[in-house]
């Protein structure tokens, strides 16, 4: 091999390592995005929930008879 030959190498390799820890760190927030998603959903399910909860009080609980 020549020198410009394993200069290339070398090159593209340091290259490739740098686009492999881009990919990762592009993943790692990406995934960190969707915990943050499904923490969101998470949380807005439990106010749906108390908000029924608080909106229903006594439905259901009298009868009313009078015609």
């Amino acid at each position: 091999m020549d020198i410009d030959a394993i200069a290339s190498l070398s090159t593209a390799m340091s290259m490739a390592k740098v686009q492999n820890e881009v990919g990762i760190r592009v993943l790692k927030m990406a995934q960190g995005q969707s915990q943050v998603a499904a923490d969101l959903i998470a949380a807005a399910a439990e106010t749906a929930i108390e908000i029924a909860s608080q909106m229903a009080g006594d439905a259901g609980t009298r009868i009313d008879i009078t015609a």
